[in-house]
């Protein structure tokens, strides 16, 4: 039995001995001893949040996964060009003049002006003005994907041989690392150029991404170049053979930094550990050149022993020293020294240079000539001057706080270079004074949440990692306005001074002032670490201002813009998880959408999405739907969009790897479709669809931009012109065109978006009939275009002739004033100015009448034969009205009479043939007032009319043609008005020997000198015209030019208030003038010799000063209309908000709106159906002040009442249309 004990004994004793041998030796190659958090800081959430969004449900991201994503892209974009690649790259917007966070400093050793910086996530950048100057930075693209560069040597003898590392992690191997596991962290190993930086090749030292590996020191031995070191995560490694190949030297992970002794090079001291993440951290000592390594005691801290930068002074190689950091508070442990080449050492200072940040920025360096002055650098610089006992901040306020790197001038020690989180910085006399070197180095790192102004393209703000909220204001040198980390951010859509943003844990603020000053608002509204994200999102309602939303332990609302926040469902939580994304609705503030989810370490979150329809006071998981059986992916969701014309179709994107990661819902969340299609499996941070032309959308990634113009069916790669960026936001700037990426490290860049120009001709489309020497309207629709050129053909289309050019695109109308033609075969075309291959003509030929009898709409017609049927219905087949006559009032007549005129109304412009004899001579009946007449078969010349009894007739005789006009001659077919002041007779004869000038009218030419020089000419949609003539110094017989009564009905009739059309602005300051149309709009044109007298027509409640000549269009109903003598106060507001009814109504299937825009605002103009559903959004965007028209194509719909809503700001009209099919 004792035999047997004395075994199983043996046998434990052994396997614990083997586990325990096991673990000694996995314990070089990585730390299982327990994570120590270290202390809150903005940094460490940061990490944390990004992350592990990246990694879930993983521990770590998938290895090899983000090669498998970068190779894809190379593999199925790279091979193709697309039609995409046509418009112009993308261009920086900068900040020039705000870094971001610098990891590493090298300086030219015999160029000193040339200097290198490693960005954290915007990759490797170079000076040749020593950092200063206007655009003292060029990017340098190594062509890789690797963005994070955290290490640089020079070749000493040859510095165009250049050495850069990778990667930035603070633990080893656990998702924590510089900018958590984000792209601009992997690490792929050390990179190498030849040439001074112009080609670049991978040496023997690489990992895969996924290993979370990083190189955080590089140096070159200056005694032989071919001799390198590097200090690893995995540990430090050697390479005799300039890189070629590597052995690891070193078995301790987390090396932070490796230093070479000047006086003898095979001394070498190493340093390990950080967050306790390996076992045996310290300082470590070589003699043999790295062959065997011992480490370090001889008064060294022996727990808590964190991250360390070492320094050894050039000018005293035995002084070494080393500022290590508090693995379990992250506070200085202190500075420690030696004096005997690292056999002893001491702790000369505990001053906190570090803050609560020594995990993550921690850096000093001795002077190269004075081996008591040192530099100390990680919240702030501090220096000390005697060996390192006192040791006093001497940056603060005039430097980027949090600091990693430190580079002495080779030639002159008092210049030293400072990489921080806000860039570079240097000093050229030992830090008296400080220069900031950041023009040009653009690799700021944007946070979601960019907002553009959409009233002035030139306004943008967004919030970042370090450098609190920027503003852009039209220069590349943005504009600080708020500090800490920056998040979303929001601009109030009718005014770019109303700001809103925050800093994280959801601390929102607001500015009324553009940033100048701003104020708290969150007044009901959870905030803290306990309660949010590290960055929440925070959304501002389009089409309702005042309307937000923000994502904390639920989502809040407020309606009063930020004011007071209440829990928009009550006190509830949608399901216990943070809200990780919002987004609400274009046109409706009531329809939002969220997303849940976490990035907090070891945190079991929910990925869940939400949908409201009632402004978040009831929300529906829609989660579980995609397809109508399975659910949505369990990932972070990232971002939301709705497609801007259809609050039902909405677009989401996912975090993370191994799933899809953009979906798309059509029904408000019922069911949801996958449309990734090809696009690479990487985190998607961003999705953004355009405005007008929703079948182009835009997603951002970990791998840059990427675009679908298929709805998302087939993607392609939109990323020409920018850096291998990551992409945490897309944007569009709706005025410009333009799309907007923010991104983790290289700030903001811009590029047009992909629009395909379109240009269709609706009217004339063919098979109508126009009269020629009269205007009509062409009508277009267009997308994308500037302006236009008009050309007609008389030749079916062999040849055209100029109508006219340059022609705003967006009018999408012109009228025409038809030349004096007759042709069965016309046509007219429309041309895009830039593009002359774009473009569109008529469907089919069209005719142009010369001189026809009637026109289309309302016409003065007379009998001019004896004919044996005088119905209408008879003579006038092709008529659109009944006949009328006036007698004191208009009345409805079945037959005319020779002699009289009537109004009849014509849907095109046609000949008349009668069949009658002759009639030469007629006596007709007047009555007191006025009297419509008629002709006979040939011209009368009116002085040839009698008068019984003689000088009746107390007017000019009118015609009408479109528009009252005087006459010397009545024609053949027409009728006319002429007033008596008794009743009597008026013989009308022809002379056989007169002429006809066939509608010569004597209205400018004959009487101009009985008319004034100034007047007003009032033209409607259809072409009627009418001109009015005012005196402003002389008299003139008022009575005479009275005009005739009003047509019947939609006829065009302009009159001033006494029924004349001369005013008298020589004894009055203002004339009525009354105004009656169907037709909108009314193009008013006047011609003015007013002097020194001020004249201003009013209409409604708007005033436009007159001078010269000119014109205004007026789109709303006109209610008053005045011409009015005298100052306007300087107070003229020549447009307003309105909404015409459509023309025409009822329609099939086209109709034409016209509405006004009072002020620059976002104008959403919808169609309802009579239940309230969106059956169209015709317009979405800001518009300029002023008048305007757009057609709606309701092909599609079925007959029935529609409702047109127009809405700006907070107005909103609604005209109600009807379809009939």
């Amino acid at each position: 039995m004792k035999q047997k004990n004395k075994l199983i004994y043996i046998i434990i004793s052994l396997c614990v001995f083997i586990i325990f041998f096991y673990n000694i030796r996995r314990s070089n190659l990585r730390s299982d001893v327990d994570f120590i958090e270290p202390p809150a800081s903005g940094a460490w959430h940061a990490f944390q949040w990004w992350y592990s969004q990246r990694a879930y449900p993983y521990d770590l991201i998938p290895e090899d996964s983000f090669e498998k994503a970068s190779k894809h892209v190379r593999e199925i974009f790279f091979k193709r060009r697309f039609i995409s690649d046509l418009p112009d790259p993308w261009t920086s917007l900068g900040p020039k003049n705000i870094g971001g966070r610098v990891l590493a400093l090298a300086i030219n050793p015999l160029n000193p002006d040339i200097i290198w910086a490693g960005s954290a996530s915007g990759g490797l950048w170079k000076s040749t003005t020593g950092g200063e100057g206007l655009n003292a930075w060029i990017y340098v693209n190594t062509g890789f994907n690797t963005i994070s560069v955290s290490a640089i040597a020079l070749d000493p003898v040859n510095p165009d041989l250049i050495y850069i590392g990778t990667g930035e992690i603070s633990h080893y191997r656990r998702p924590l690392v510089g900018t958590p596991g984000a792209r601009a962290s992997y690490g792929m190993g050390i990179l190498k150029s030849t040439d001074g930086g112009i080609t670049w090749s991978q040496t023997g030292l690489t990992w895969a991404f996924a290993e979370i590996t990083a190189v955080q020191k590089i140096i070159i031995n200056p005694q032989n170049s071919s001799v390198i070191f590097a200090a690893t995560s995995e540990g430090v490694f050697k390479s005799v053979d300039r890189g070629e190949t590597w052995t690891q030297t070193s078995t301790p992970v987390m090396a932070m930094d490796v230093i070479m002794s000047p006086a003898d090079t095979s001394i070498l001291f190493s340093a390990h550990g950080n967050l306790n993440s390996s076992p045996v951290p310290g300082i470590y000592k070589t003699t043999n050149s790295g062959y065997t390594w011992t480490r370090l005691s001889g008064g060294l801290p022996t727990v808590n022993f964190g991250r360390t930068s070492l320094s050894i002074s050039p000018s005293a190689p035995y002084t070494i020293y080393a500022g290590i950091a508090d693995a379990a508070t992250s506070q200085t442990l202190g500075l420690y020294k030696s004096t005997d080449n690292g056999n002893t050492w001491n702790m000369v200072s505990n001053e906190n240079y570090v803050g609560y940040q020594g995990w993550y920025d921690n850096v000093i360096a001795v002077h190269p000539e004075n081996p008591d002055t040192i530099y100390c650098a990680g919240l702030n610089i501090h220096k000390s001057i005697d060996g390192g006992i006192n040791l006093p901040e001497i940056s603060a306020g005039l430097v980027h706080v949090d600091h990693h790197a430190i580079a002495f001038h080779p030639v002159n020690p008092r210049i030293v270079y400072f990489g921080t989180d806000g860039g570079v910085y240097k000093t050229t006399n030992s830090g008296a004074s400080f220069i900031d070197c950041n023009n040009g180095f653009v690799t700021t790192q944007f946070y979601p949440g960019f907002a553009n102004s959409l009233t002035d393209t030139s306004i943008c703000i967004g919030g970042l990692q370090d450098n609190g909220t920027l503003k852009f204001s039209g220069s590349l040198n943005w504009t600080q306005i708020f500090g800490a980390d920056g998040g979303w951010c929001a601009i109030d859509p009718t005014n770019p001074n109303i700001l809103y943003f925050e800093y994280q844990w959801l601390n929102m603020y607001k500015s009324t002032n553009g940033g100048s000053t701003s104020f708290r608002i969150t007044d009901g509204l959870p905030t803290g670490s306990s309660n949010t994200n590290f960055i929440p999102p925070f959304v501002l309602s389009p089409s309702n201002p005042q309307i937000l939303y923000a994502g904390s332990n639920n989502v809040y609302k407020s309606t009063s813009g930020g004011s007071i926040w209440f829990p928009s469902n009550g006190e509830t939580t949608l399901n216990g998880t943070n809200i990780a994304c919002i987004a609400v609705s274009y046109t409706s503030h009531d329809s939002l959408i969220a997303g849940t989810g976490t990035g907090a370490l070891g945190a079991t979150p929910k990925f869940e999405i939400f949908t409201s329809a009632n402004g978040g006071l009831t929300w529906t998981n829609v989660t579980y739907h995609l397809n109508g059986t399975d659910s949505l992916p369990n990932r972070y969701p990232t971002d939301l969009e709705f497609d801007p014309t259809d609050s039902k179709k909405i677009y989401l994107t996912y975090s993370g790897y191994g799933t899809s990661h953009v979906y798309m819902t059509e029904n408000f969340g019922s069911t949801w479709i996958d449309i990734s299609g090809n696009l690479p499996d990487l985190p998607h941070q961003a999705i953004v669809v355009d405005p007008e032309a929703t079948e182009n959308i835009y997603v951002g990634t970990d791998l840059g931009v990427f675009h679908s113009s298929t709805g998302g069916s087939i993607w392609e790669d939109y990323s020409t012109g920018m850096p291998p960026a990551m992409v945490l936001d897309l944007t569009i700037s709706r005025n410009n065109g333009k799309i907007r990426a923010s991104t983790f490290g290289n700030g903001v860049y811009e590029r047009p978006l992909f629009r395909i120009p379109a240009l269709t001709l609706l009217i004339p489309d063919g098979g109508e009939v126009w009269a020629g020497g009269y205007p009509e309207t062409i009508v277009w629709s267009q997308k994308f275009l500037n302006s236009v050129r008009i050309e007609f053909s008389t030749d079916n289309g062999l040849s055209w002739n100029l109508i006219a050019d340059s022609i705003p695109a967006k009018n999408g109308s012109y009228i025409w004033d038809l030349p004096l033609i007759s042709t069965s075969e016309a046509r007219v075309k429309i041309t895009d100015t830039n593009s002359p291959s774009l473009s569109d003509s008529s469907e089919s030929s069209f005719t142009i009448l010369l001189n026809p009898d009637y026109l289309s709409g309302w016409n003065l017609i007379s009998v001019p034969y004896k004919v044996t049927d005088s119905r209408t219905t008879t003579l006038y087949p092709s008529a659109i009205s009944e006949a009328f006559s006036y007698n004191g009032t208009y009345a409805q007549v079945e037959s005319l009479r020779t002699g009289e005129g009537y109004w009849l109304k014509f849907n095109m412009p046609q000949f008349i043939t009668y069949v009658g004899d002759s009639l030469k001579t007629d006596t007709v009946n007047v009555f007191k007032g006025w009297n419509m007449i008629g002709a006979l078969t040939e011209p009368i010349d009116i002085t040839n009319i009698i008068e019984e009894p003689e000088g009746i007739i107390s007017s000019d005789i009118f015609g009408y043609r479109q528009g009252y006009l005087i006459t010397d001659t009545l024609d053949p077919k027409y009728g006319y008005w002429v007033k008596v002041n008794s009743s009597g007779k008026l013989i009308l004869s022809s002379n056989q020997n007169f002429k006809t000038n066939n509608w010569i009218y004597a209205s400018d030419k004959k009487l101009k000198n009985r008319f004034p020089e100034n007047y007003l000419s009032f033209r409607d949609k259809k072409g009627n015209q009418q001109k009015l003539y005012f005196s402003i110094r002389d008299s003139y017989n008022f009575k005479r030019c009275e005009l005739p009564p009003p047509p019947p009905s939609d006829a065009l009739d302009v009159r001033f208030i006494d029924g004349t059309m001369i005013g008298d602005l020589n004894t009055s300051k203002e004339i009525p003038i009354s105004i009656r149309t169907e037709y909108l709009p009314i193009t008013i044109e006047w011609n003015i010799n007013s002097g020194e007298i001020e004249i201003y027509l009013k209409v409604n409640d708007h005033n436009y000063s007159l001078s010269k000549s000119g014109q205004i269009s007026i789109h709303e109903k006109i209610n008053f209309l005045s011409l009015n003598r005298g100052s306007v106060g300087g107070s003229t507001e020549p447009f307003t908000f309105f909404l015409d009814q459509n023309y025409p109504n009822p329609f099939n299937p086209t109709t034409k709106i016209y509405f006004g825009i009072d002020k620059r605002s976002l104008v959403i103009l919808k169609i309802y159906d009579t239940i309230g559903r969106e059956v169209a959004i015709l317009i979405n965007r800001i518009m300029e002040p002023g008048n305007y028209e757009t057609y709606f194509d309701a092909s599609n719909l079925p007959s029935g009442i529609y409702f047109c809503k127009i809405q700006a700001e907070q107005k909103s009209i609604t005209k109600k249309m009807m379809l009939v099919k």
